[in-house]
């Protein structure tokens, strides 16, 4: 385990760093995916990681633009979107 100390101390670096730590720790981790995978695989991959984090965040928001195309798209191939859109603290779909 880690002592108090050393604790407070990497809290108090990470409270006062934590961009640098994220965008160096994600500058890493791309660095790595272009070795390993290649330049072009590695912007589909964060081309659709974006994609992904948009619609997320617009359906977390309740934006509903993106939720009725996507209602719209489910109602033509499969069940309706808000069948799977259940919120668990009001005990109704969204």
């Amino acid at each position: 385990m880690i002592d108090n100390e050393t604790r407070q101390y990497l809290l108090t670096v990470w409270r006062e760093h934590r961009g640098t730590i994220i965008g160096g720790t994600a500058g890493f981790l791309i660095a790595v995916l272009i070795l390993v995978i290649g330049f072009f695989y590695t912007l589909f991959i964060a081309f659709c990681v974006g994609i992904g984090l948009f619609i997320g965040n617009e359906v977390d928001k309740g934006e509903s633009k993106v939720k009725d195309l996507l209602n719209e798209f489910q109602a033509r191939f499969g069940r309706d979107l808000n069948d799977y859109y259940y919120d668990e603290r009001t005990k109704h779909n969204l």
